[in-house]
């Protein structure tokens, strides 16, 4: 059964004087076009208030004091991915405190806590963010013809069943991408799907499925019979080829591969995959993926 509707002042004095004049509620009803609800409303606001006028509302009490809310604070930012469910098993058996989730997540919320999806970036080693520092401060000064002629290139799964992945912290504004509140991911976690793929300014080359292991001797035949053939017809005669570090990609095998067909590769910082421009690419993948059913995988 929903709430009565509530009434205005004028409207409670309307009703309450038909009332007065012998009117039943189904009449007064029927007269002001109203719900009975709104009749019994204003009559029973009067026998409880004895007036028609606005009465104001007695403040709701706090279920905390500061102490506790001090508590909820700290657990939360000594473990920003606890949910609010587990924050309120935390308090009562450590604390005593009896509080609902829902105000655990009001009290968050009153210090700037917002419950968010963690953003995912990739975990980097001290020694290798100032590899990435040195590569940006190298390159920063290159002109745009260089990256108009530079063939990006990466492996990528897709993950077509199960969870996404995603998990839910408690962060200030403005922090999703503070290493705190972020989920460290490392290359190739999770998935079901492999290919291989490239692109360039000149447009988006061939994408290769990988059914079996990805090693040097299958990474060797992409660039040898896909790789090449589409740099050849789409690249001008000076170009750059960008694969990051993975063991296969630096393998003898492979840098001879390369050396003997004169690619000049670009030199890459290691745990850097959110430098390539191709993860835009695979996040337009990705989204195209999640509308078909898993019936068109091999689509």
């Amino acid at each position: 059964m929903g709430k009565a509707p509530s009434c205005s002042e004028e409207e409670r004095k309307l009703i309450n004087n038909l009332k007065n004049s012998g009117k039943t509620v189904i009449k007064i009803s029927e007269l002001l076009g109203c719900s009975r609800g709104k009749v019994y409303n204003a009559i029973n606001h009067l026998n409880t208030f004895g007036t028609t006028k606005n009465v104001p509302r007695a403040p709701k009490q706090r279920k905390t004091n500061k102490r506790e809310d001090n508590i909820i604070k700290r657990i939360s930012q000594a473990d920003p991915f606890k949910s609010s469910r587990q924050i309120q098993v935390e308090v009562q058996s450590s604390y005593g405190i009896e509080v609902s989730s829902k105000t655990i997540r009001r009290r968050l919320n009153e210090v700037s806590l917002r419950g968010c999806i963690a953003q995912r970036k990739p975990f980097v080693s001290k020694k290798n963010i100032k590899s990435r520092i040195d590569f940006a401060k190298e390159n920063l000064k290159k002109p745009i013809n260089f990256w108009k002629n530079v063939l990006w290139s990466d492996e990528s799964k897709f993950c077509r069943w199960g969870s996404d992945g995603k998990r839910y912290v408690w962060r200030p504004i403005n922090q999703e991408h503070n290493p705190k509140y972020t989920i460290k991911t490392i290359k190739h976690g999770g998935g079901n799907v492999m290919v291989w793929g490239a692109f360039s300014w000149h447009g988006i080359g061939p994408i290769v499925r990988i059914s079996s292991k990805m090693d040097q001797h299958l990474y060797k035949n992409i660039i040898e019979n896909t790789m090449i053939p589409f740099a050849e017809e789409n690249l001008p005669l000076l170009w750059n080829f960008m694969h990051d570090n993975d063991p296969k990609h630096t393998s003898r095998l492979v840098k001879r591969c390369l050396e003997e067909q004169n690619i000049n590769v670009l030199k890459w910082p290691a745990q850097s995959p959110d430098l390539n421009p191709i993860e835009n690419l695979w996040n337009e993948v990705e989204k195209s993926l999640k509308g078909k059913n898993n019936k068109n995988l091999d689509e």
